[in-house]
């Protein structure tokens, strides 16, 4: 079983349904000013797997209530679509059948249950303030049976949900143990032990102390081995590689403590983890969440990673490498939802412009969701990324180096064509705009900025009246800038005409896309793939000397106006 959306309903600021698809992208950025409702929605999810409840002190199930909607009558909760079948669903039933300590499902409710016609999901609703579960499919059954069947699937069988936020995760130095009163901290320590073969309460139990101090010693050892692994997968730095954890137990305090050696001209040196710089603790938390959630159902490419502000404390470029491994984290090991107001966070080689949802708050202060791709802008929209940096309430054009040779396109689809088919170098950043007309509107922020640039019109009607249009505004010597792509035998060409001998249909079946994909799919399919980089093996030599023939007229726009 799998998670497919998540719909949110009545939570906080939330009034709803407000929907959050995971069933096609696997990276998906939550963008927004500040108290724009990020957060909300991330904890909400949060609040769906009862496992998490004691996390963070409970405070995501707190105040639940709607102080902006608060007359609607319906009661905070949270629905999941999950992916499934009749026979996943049946054996569930049938383990509880033979098992009739949790609940008593009686033969003719297994019965009624192998009688349902087949499906292939099911709806598990929570309701927030009875902290209890339903599902549509069951509905027939008492709520006390719904919701021990519905809390079965969530422990067994869905994967972890995991919660990270940046400003308040600080991970525990000392650990209290305790089997009444649980901390999460103390459920990973739990898994730490259980990972090397032992029982964190048998050691605290354990007469003999050398024994124990070898089993102490053997966790710890397999603990570093496994940190290490990760932090270089992860390929964080030689940093990490000299730092070392260290556990002791005070039995008779009941506490664990846990500390931070670093090695350092031969010499150890220890230290809380509060100790350390902010970016080692933001990598220990998530490296540890990651690998001893205390929820493993052996579906760790499914966890759902809910990330409030990753990176918040890191400098620009870090920002962009750690873009880079969440891009990785999602191919990997599960789904990433995460806030940011940051757009070093939003690289677009490792995030895909449809993926990006923009958090708003509309009027009476309710939050909604929706594709940067589909949301109305302030102004005419001039670019394919500017509801994005409206959102963020940032100017685009700030964001581009005068060292940056920009080349504007007409639309996403030029740029990614542009990019996958051509070579070129690493200053060149190219530019999409809307449509042919609205390149125009760019050029005096081009010009205001101080910003090196060309355009890049499709040789049709529409792109040569675009482009005599704009020398009549601009002048000949602006107009030195502007042109458009070569001609094919004397006819118009578009850019999904430099493709040759049927190469689109060609991609398609490379990437195993349906016959009817259209031109736009297949360009964003392959951008976003991992196999982009044989792009340029995938196409005739026809197709090839069309890209050559636009990177010299770009390479000889640019020498003849910015020597």
């Amino acid at each position: 079983m799998e998670y497919k959306k998540f719909q949110i309903i009545e939570y906080k600021g939330i009034k709803g349904p407000l929907d959050v698809d995971i069933s096609k992208n696997r990276l998906i950025p939550l963008v927004g000013i500040n108290e724009c409702g990020k957060t909300t929605i991330l904890k909400a999810i949060f609040c769906f797997d009862y496992i998490n409840d004691n996390a963070y002190g409970g405070t995501h199930l707190e105040r639940l209530e709607n102080l902006y909607s608060s007359d609607s009558g319906e009661q905070p909760r949270i629905c999941a679509f999950i992916k499934t079948n009749k026979e996943e669903f049946v054996n569930i039933i049938a383990n509880f059948k033979e098992d009739s300590s949790k609940i008593n499902v009686t033969e003719e409710t297994y019965q009624k249950i192998q009688e349902l016609e087949d499906f292939g999901e099911i709806i598990i609703t929570r309701d927030l303030l009875s902290k209890t579960y339903s599902a549509n499919i069951i509905d027939f059954l008492n709520e006390t049976v719904q919701n021990t069947i519905c809390k079965e699937i969530i422990r067994s069988e869905l994967p972890y949900i995991l919660y990270s936020d940046d400003f308040n995760d600080r991970p525990a130095s000392t650990i209290t143990i305790s089997k009444q009163e649980k901390t999460e901290w103390l459920e990973i320590y739990e898994r730490v032990f259980e990972n090397a073969g032992h029982n964190l309460y048998d050691v605290v139990e354990e007469k003999n102390e050398e024994k124990r101090s070898t089993i102490i010693d053997n966790v710890v050892l397999k603990l570093n081995n496994n940190l290490t692994k990760t932090w270089n997968k992860f390929k964080l730095g030689s940093l990490f590689s000299k730092m070392k954890i260290s556990l002791k137990i005070d039995v008779e305090k009941k506490k664990i403590f846990v500390k931070i050696i670093e090695e350092k001209n031969g010499q150890n040196y220890h230290f809380k983890i509060d100790d350390r710089s902010k970016g080692f603790i933001w990598y220990y938390n998530f490296t540890m969440k990651l690998m001893y959630n205390p929820k493993y159902v052996g579906k760790e490419d499914r966890t759902i990673f809910l990330l409030d502000e990753p990176g918040s404390y890191l400098h620009a470029n870090a920002q962009d490498n750690l873009c880079k491994k969440l891009m990785e984290i999602s191919q990997k090991n599960g789904i990433v939802i995460y806030c940011t107001h940051s757009h070093h966070m939003l690289n677009p080689e490792y995030v895909s412009l449809n993926n990006i949802m923009i958090v708003q708050k509309e009027k009476k202060n309710l939050i909604t969701l929706k594709k940067a791709t589909e949301l109305n802008t302030d102004v005419t929209k001039n670019h394919a990324f500017q509801p994005i940096y409206e959102a963020l309430q940032l100017p685009f054009y700030n964001n581009l180096s005068k060292e940056d040779l920009v080349i504007a396109v007409e639309g996403i689809y030029d740029k990614y064509a542009i990019e996958l088919f051509s070579d070129l170098d690493d200053n060149m950043k190219i530019f999409p705009s809307t449509s042919c007309e609205d390149i125009i509107k760019n050029i005096p922020y081009f010009i205001l900025y101080n910003i090196k640039y060309i355009i890049v019109w499709d040789n049709d009607k529409a792109g040569r009246d675009s482009k005599d249009k704009a020398r009549d505004i601009f002048g000949d010597e602006e107009a030195k800038k502007f042109k458009t792509l070569h001609n094919k035998n004397g006819k118009d060409r578009r850019m999904e005409e430099m493709f040759e001998n049927d190469d689109i249909n060609s991609i398609k079946e490379k990437l195993k896309l349906p016959k009817e994909s259209s031109y736009e799919t297949v360009l964003s399919t392959l951008y976003y793939s991992k196999q982009k980089n044989k792009a340029k093996d995938w196409v005739s030599e026809d197709t090839k000397n069309n890209f050559e023939i636009l990177i010299k007229i770009i390479n000889k726009t640019l020498t003849e106006n910015y020597n």
